[in-house]
């Protein structure tokens, strides 16, 4: 398995120009080498994806994957500023975010809709970057318990090859201060046991598991050699083109030797 670098934007950059230019860089720099040995996924704000989209079918790129950072779990209706699932398809995306730590702390998001969105995410075949992780050190391995219970109640062993899960402690995110990559990795380890409590150890072993919180391109090679971290979940470095190029070039197989 390619390891796989995901990019999230966040609420940056500040205009379309910008958000063009910045995967502009990104495109231009994914050598054939990189493209053959990674899987890359960048998540924008909502309102440039249907520009990026026409971006990527002029480019007739098919190897960077464009992703939403959030959705609904309703189809239509009166649900003022939610974004449907099949308005995300319309625009050309197939993957998104759920469940990204700034979304349960500032969106009030609780497991219960967290699961809701996960839930309409597979009726719509979307892939599923689903964001788990601890406010404190001391309760990663009851939170990461909990969240990934609740978050995949009800989803079934079949769409669990839809299901990327990314680790990232929300005491390491923007701190500068990431966890440690042997740390990370028991935590990866953790959460495939759960996986296999709910399906089976295949299952499990299937499931790509990243690691995100405050990954740069110096730490970046330190957690993608681990074993047991299938890849990084890229904030605010992702910014910066030629960083985030050294953080893709990071998973590439020969810089983990």
């Amino acid at each position: 398995m390619n390891k796989i670098i995901a990019a999230n934007w966040k609420m940056n950059p500040g205009t379309a120009a910008e958000a063009s230019a910045l995967a502009e860089g990104v495109l231009n720099g994914m050598t054939a080498e990189l493209r053959k040995n990674t899987s890359v996924i960048l998540a924008a704000p909502f309102v440039y994806l249907r520009d990026l989209a026409m971006l990527w079918e002029r480019r007739r790129e098919r190897h960077v994957v464009l992703a939403a950072q959030n959705m609904f779990w309703a189809e239509k209706g009166a649900y003022t500023g939610e974004i449907s699932p099949a308005m995300l398809a319309d625009s050309g995306i197939r993957t998104v975010i759920i469940g990204h730590s700034e979304r349960r702390r500032y969106g009030g998001e609780t497991d219960e809709l967290i699961n809701q969105k996960i839930i309409a995410a597979f009726k719509h075949k979307f892939r599923v970057i689903l964001c788990v992780g601890e406010q404190n050190k001391d309760e990663a391995f009851e939170v990461l318990e909990q969240e990934i219970t609740a978050d995949l109640a009800g989803v079934g062993k079949a769409q669990l090859q839809n299901l990327m899960i990314a680790y990232e402690p929300i005491w390491a995110i923007g701190s500068g201060a990431p966890d440690t990559p042997q740390d990370s990795a028991q935590k990866m380890l953790y959460i495939r046991r759960l996986i296999a409590k709910k399906a089976n150890a295949k299952a499990a072993f299937a499931v790509p598991v990243l690691y995100g919180g405050s990954v740069t391109e110096k730490n970046a090679r330190d957690f993608l050699q681990e074993e047991h971290i299938d890849g990084v979940l890229v904030g605010g470095a992702s910014l910066k083109p030629q960083s985030f190029l050294a953080i893709i070039a990071a998973g590439a197989p020969e810089a983990l030797h």
